[in-house]
Parts: C-alpha cells; structure tokens; sequence
C-alpha cells in the first residue's frame, strides 16, 4: 500500500508539548491509580475480596483520584475555551453516533436502577469525553504516538521498580504474573501500548530506530511475563495488521527474525511444557489456575450468561449507565456463578446490560466506523496507521474486558482520543487535489 508518509525532520524539529505529557502522567498515575504494593499484596486481596469491598471501592472511590479528574477537567476547559470550538464540529455518520451514544448514557440516569451510581459513573464518563475533545484538538497524531511511549514507558520502568523494591520480581517462578503497580492485564495494555508506539515511532524517527525497537523488545518480554492472554493475543492481532499494512519485503523479515527470537525466548522461559501440553500454552505458564480457567475464559463465560437475563428486563433501555457495578447486582451475579466479578469483562456486554440494544447498537457502530474512517484517510497519512492499530487493539480487548472503556485511565483516554479525533477533529488543512483520487480510491477499497 502506498501512500504519504510522515516527514521525520518536522517531527524532530517540532516542538513537544512535554508540559501537557507530564500533566496527564500525573493524572493517569493518581487517578487509575498506581500501587507501589501492589504485586506483594495482589495474591491476599484477591483471595479475601467481596462483594462489600468491591462496592465500598465504587462508592467512596478515592481522594487522589477525585483530584486528579477534576484537575484534568479544569485544564481541558481552560484548553477549550482558550482555542475556541470552531475546529470541532460533527463528522460524517461517526460525529453524530458519538453525540448520539453520549447523550442516551446521560438520559439512562432517569430510568437507572441506582441513579446515585450512574451519575457517579456519568462524571468520570463526561471528564474524559471533554478532555479527549480538547486534547484531540491540540495535539497532532505524531504528538500522542510520543505520549503514550512516554507514559507507557515511564509506567513500566516504575512497575519494575516497584517489583524489585519489595522483592517479588520472579519471572521464570510457576505461577509468577508481573504486575508492579497495577493488575496484570492492565499492565498487559500498558505493554501492549508501549509496543505499538515503538513500532510507530521507530518509522518517524528513523535516526533513533534501534532505540525504539529495543523498547519494543522489552515491552513485548514483559507483556510475555504479565501472562495475560488477552492483551497478548490483541498485540499480535494488531501488529499483524500494522506490518501488513506497511511493511515491505525487507521490514517483514527482520520482525519475522524477531517473531523467532521472542519464540526462543518463551521457551526458555516455560520449557519443554509448552511442547508436551499445548494447553500449557494457552495458560501461558500460570499454573493449575491458568489451565482450569481456559474452557470458561476464566469464568467469563458463566458471568454473561448471568449478565443477560439482566437484560431481558430492558432490552432496549438497559439498566442504567455503570449499573453493572450496583450492589444488587452484584450480590445476584456472585451467588450465581461462585466468584466475585469487578465488572461484566466484556465492554460489549457493559453496553448491553447499562444501555441496552441501543446503546451498544450506537458502541458498535462508532467502534466500526472509526476503523473505516481510519482505513479512507491511511492513503493521506501514515499516521493513520497508529489509529489503526490501537483501535484494532482495543476491540479484541474489549471481547474480554471493559474496564479500558469505563475507568479513568490511560488506554481510556487513548481510545476516547482517537474517535474524537475521527469524529469531531476538523483539518486544519485541506486534503491537497493530487491525494483526492487516492482518498476516493481507498473509500471505495474499505
């Protein structure tokens, strides 16, 4: 596929906005929020958790974290009103389904099962919709590849740090999942997210290329060492995708000399297991627990089934924006099927049982068209290439989880910014005549 490429001397030479990556750093670090004991302590608070301290969690939630989101809404206004909204207007069918799906989670407080909850939910909701708009329309793409490496980055290093500061980093012991200040799938995204950037921006910044690939090793060993399935399986599903995309004959065997090398890697660190047992495989490494949970998806499985009877109730309506997180239905779903859920695992089925058939209806369809919409513009911009393979990234995630489309965190905003950015980010240059053809070319193709 051919089409205009970045020039890596405007990158080199533009200004950064650091001042903004280390304002939302500190953000994301309160608000998601980072644990430095977190590795020591995941094994005893995952086997004492309940359903009281998991609705205590959502009620009370947390000072840092209510600081943090306020200090991120009181700068993105500022950002707003200080550049004005004549460059954010609805575009195309996307534009109006975000509209669409903002305004009907806000009107589902007045037929949610627990106004209280939804409205909590709705403010974290809206705080990252308006920051998502503001930064979308100050930061270029090329900017956020560089923020997200940044915080991506700066998150591992201090995981790792956290690890080795209370002497819990093991990462060829049985049973061994890296965390450092978060859980082992969120550091999975985290990981994942490092890896995608590094790949981007190894292309643009081709003077520092090796740099770059090197962070993509280390990210893609720890990700390995996370042994989260589902963040693993999404980064290669993506990437797969990227390479395709934009790889020629030569960049294809060199990641395929370093698919290998990795592949080495693993063995070496699971051993002639992963040969005798496929399923060991599949467990990544995690024990007798990795194993057991395979049939049921770690018993995702029996959670929806539980999840949409729910929905039977208010097909159309749903139960109310962040209702999967009541007290009632938690208490219901646990007794049904033995655990304890944080949340409905599957950002589809989120939709479905808080918005009913509508809302995920509309969660789909931007989802899609976000993804089309990046497929048209790939022949004006390689940067395209970034939105992509995040968004690709982000569905196969959300088939297992949905924290990364309700919490306040990183790889939340990220998704929150692209589809802004897609949606509602008017250029602030014209499409030049001689890519016209290529852009109605590549429509067409899509």
């Amino acid at each position: 596929m051919h089409f205009q490429t970045t020039n890596a001397n405007a990158i080199l030479t533009r200004k950064v906005p650091w001042h903004i990556f280390l304002f939302l750093l500190v953000v994301f670090w309160f608000a998601t929020p980072y644990d430095f004991s977190y590795s020591k302590n995941m094994k005893t608070t995952l086997e004492t958790m309940d359903t009281g301290i998991i609705i205590d969690s959502v009620k009370k939630g947390s000072i840092g974290r209510r600081i943090a989101l306020l200090s991120l809404l009181g700068v993105s206004l500022i950002c707003l009103f200080r550049r004005g909204l004549h460059g954010l207007r609805p575009i195309g069918i996307m534009g109006y389904l975000i509209l669409f799906y903002a305004s009907w989670a806000t009107l589902s407080i007045f037929w949610a099962n627990e106004p209280l909850l939804t409205a909590r939910r709705l403010m974290v909701f809206w705080i990252l919709i308006i920051s998502a708009f503001s930064m979308a329309s100050r930061l270029s793409l090329n900017d956020v590849a560089i923020l997200t490496f940044f915080i991506s980055m700066t998150t591992l290093l201090i995981s790792i740090g956290a690890e080795l500061g209370v002497g819990v980093f093991h990462p060829l012991r049985t049973g061994y999942r890296f965390a450092g200040v978060m859980h082992p799938v969120a550091q999975g995204w985290n990981c994942g997210l490092l890896a995608i950037s590094s790949v981007f921006i190894s292309e643009s910044m081709r003077g520092y290329r090796n740099i770059f690939r090197g962070a993509f090793f280390i990210a893609v060993i720890f990700l390995i060492f996370t042994r989260s399935r589902m963040p693993l399986a999404s980064l290669i599903i993506a990437l797969t995708l990227y390479w395709l995309l934009s790889s020629s004959g030569l960049k294809i065997m060199f990641w395929l000399c370093a698919l290998i090398f990795l592949l080495c890697l693993v063995y070496f660190a699971f051993g002639d297991d992963l040969i005798k047992n496929p399923a060991f495989l599949i467990s990544l490494g995690r024990g007798s627990e990795g194993l057991e949970s395979v049939k049921t998806l770690t018993g995702r499985t029996l959670l929806w089934r539980e999840c949409i009877q729910y929905v039977a109730d208010r097909p159309l309506l749903g139960m109310g924006y962040g209702v999967s997180l009541s007290q009632a239905l938690l208490t219901k779903v646990s007794t049904a099927i033995n655990w304890i859920p944080a949340n409905t695992h599957s950002g589809f089925i989120e939709n479905l049982v808080g918005l009913g058939i509508i809302g995920m209806m509309a969660f789909t369809g931007i989802v899609i068209c976000g993804i089309q919409k990046a497929f048209s513009l790939l022949r004006l911009s390689s940067d395209y290439l970034l939105v992509i393979t995040v968004l690709t990234w982000l569905c196969i995630n959300l088939m297992l989880e949905s924290t990364m489309i309700t919490e306040p965190t990183f790889p939340t905003f990220l998704s929150m910014f692209f589809l802004a950015k897609l949606g509602f980010v008017v250029a602030k240059n014209p499409i030049p005549q001689e890519f016209a053809k290529d852009r109605e070319f590549a429509t067409n193709k899509v």
